[in-house]
């Protein structure tokens, strides 16, 4: 289920004429953009920074908390921790409160239970994270359940399309008993809603990206995945999870070369950055050294291991300790010959 790791907030204030979108003030537009960024960027502090001054604003507006929580589940995602639970939930249950209030005053509906679809999305994704249960399964019912309330009632808001496509897409391939249409015309609905959000606004495109390309992933449709991934590596250079996504489709395409190289791609941004984070840094150490079966930058490979083994594995994790140990075995088994 892919789409659990999908962490991006759907907000877009350039709607084409054709929808309408959340009415915020200039000042808060400007935080929000730049707030955007810093988290496409992986700034997760500066994000959080900017996120802080909306709550600060707008203190009974979902808005804030919502960023917020996305951006400690985007910071978890890149760095492959579960970090911030309590924060994260603190913020959700804020963001709920929030929106069950809007709900009450029907000139605030529309972007109430928007906000509500959102929380609960967010909610059952953290609780996904930690595990498949029932109230995760709950809460994103409920969410689905609500973009689809939202969406019927406000078809020209464009907010709710990207999670809703998104979720519409999952169910059909995760629950296909429960589609009302045939499975493939429900998968299909899904994409072209994304496409839709994408191709029509200049920042909501952004975030429903990163749902079209994991599912373009799950159909197979590598190229096309890959053309988006490669076109907004442009724009946000420092993004992992556009590298993260391109290692799956080399991985599910076998291509070991390509692999490696994105691998190497995933390392040095990892030990370029501000915070360094060992089972990061040694799993894809690890993806190199899995798949070097054309024996190049052997030198390089063993460097990158020798500092890499000088880490230690969060909370002694067992996955995490055997991929350092076959990391020691290749240094071992090849550290000679590059004498």
């Amino acid at each position: 289920m892919r789409f659990v790791f999908i962490l991006f907030i759907n907000i877009n204030l350039f709607a084409t004429q054709e929808y309408k979108s959340i009415q915020i003030s200039v000042q808060i537009e400007t935080l929000l953009l730049n707030g955007i960024e810093e988290l496409l960027n992986g700034n997760y502090n500066e994000a959080l920074n900017k996120f802080k001054t909306i709550k600060q604003n707008l203190p009974n507006e979902p808005l804030g908390y919502l960023l917020s929580a996305i951006t400690l589940q985007t910071e978890n995602e890149d760095y492959q921790t579960l970090n911030n639970s309590k924060i994260i939930e603190s913020n959700l249950e804020k963001a709920i409160a929030l929106s069950e209030k809007k709900l009450e005053n029907i000139n605030e509906e529309k972007d109430g239970i928007y906000y509500y679809a959102l929380s609960n999305a967010l909610s059952c994704l953290l609780k996904l994270k930690k595990g498949f249960s029932l109230d995760a399964i709950t809460d994103g019912f409920s969410a689905f359940r609500n973009y689809s309330k939202v969406i019927n009632k406000y078809p020209d808001f464009i907010e709710p399309y990207s999670g809703y496509s998104a979720a519409q897409y999952w169910q059909a391939k995760r629950f296909p008993l429960l589609s009302p249409f045939s499975v493939e015309k429900q998968k299909q609905a899904g994409i072209d809603g994304l496409k839709k959000v994408y191709q029509n606004s200049k920042l909501e495109k952004y975030f429903a990206l990163h749902y079209l390309i994991w599912i373009l992933i799950e159909e197979k449709k590598y190229d096309e995945a890959l053309s988006l991934i490669k076109e907004n590596q442009l724009i946000h250079p420092k993004n992992r999870l556009y590298i993260r996504a391109k290692m799956t489709i080399y991985s599910r395409a076998n291509n070991s070369e390509k692999l490696i190289d994105a691998s190497k791609e995933l390392l040095e941004s990892i030990l370029e950055s501000k915070i360094r984070n060992p089972h990061s840094e040694i799993s894809a150490l690890n993806n190199i050294v899995k798949n070097d079966i054309s024996n190049k930058s052997r030198s390089e490979i063993i460097n990158y291991g020798k500092n890499i083994l000088q880490q230690k594995c969060q909370n002694n994790h067992s996955a995490c300790n055997s991929k350092l140990q076959e990391i020691q075995k290749y240094i071992n088994q090849h550290s000679q010959k590059e004498i």
